[in-house]
């Protein structure tokens, strides 16, 4: 692909040499690769599952792991690179030669996730809030609240800002070039994030 510049010296020290949506990503799309083997795994085990009990112990695995669980991991623990990559490849989209029309397509398909992602978290656990003990849903979702008081309404707030106060970092360091404001929003975000843990209390407590 043609070289392009890093968004700007600072990026370029940490890391980002340029604006290439699947360079920034890294080994994250090893993750993404892993995850379509797997489903190939999950499609011979559901074509064999009535032939023996062992694929269809294996089907029932691989088809939670597939559906949802595998690919909510993966976002939730790669989200902040998700989202920075996207931003950063919307500052030099380009339309010629064929690796980076690919890339600027990635580059929108990961946009697209880290923005519709939050809106998914907030409607499925508001819909399906009574019923997170449920083993289906926890071998499928358990991912969204794994380790969080599912008795406590205040899991749900605590999960939605979890994930879109990253997005709000990597909107601030992308888009915002004063750095008097961006230290202001960071302290911002971070006393949020305070009070939710401080007065929400989401995580689980330990039985003594």
């Amino acid at each position: 692909m043609p070289k392009v510049p890093a968004l700007n010296p600072n990026f370029e020290a940490v890391g980002f040499n340029d604006t290439y949506f699947i360079n920034n990503m890294g080994s994250i799309l090893l993750s993404i690769v892993g995850f379509l083997v797997l489903q190939s795994f999950a499609f011979i085990a559901k074509k064999l599952k009535k032939k023996s009990d062992y694929f269809k112990s294996k089907w029932i695995d691989y088809h939670y792991t597939c559906f949802w669980h595998m690919p909510i991991r993966v976002i939730l623990s790669s989200y902040s690179i998700l989202s920075l990559s996207a931003f950063m490849n919307l500052q030099n989209l380009q339309w010629k030669y064929a690796g980076p029309i690919i890339d600027t397509l990635l580059s929108l398909c990961g946009l697209a996730v880290t923005l519709s992602f939050p809106v998914f978290v907030i409607i499925f656990m508001l819909q399906k809030f009574n019923e997170l003990d449920d083993k289906k849903l926890k071998a499928a979702y358990g991912s969204l609240y794994e380790g969080l008081d599912k008795t406590n309404k205040w899991i749900i707030g605590f999960r939605v800002w979890f994930i879109v106060r990253r997005l709000l970092i990597s909107i601030i360091v992308i888009y915002s070039k004063n750095l008097i404001i961006q230290i202001m929003l960071w302290y911002t975000q971070e006393l949020l994030s305070i009070f939710i843990l401080g007065y929400g209390q989401p995580y689980e407590k330990r039985k003594e």
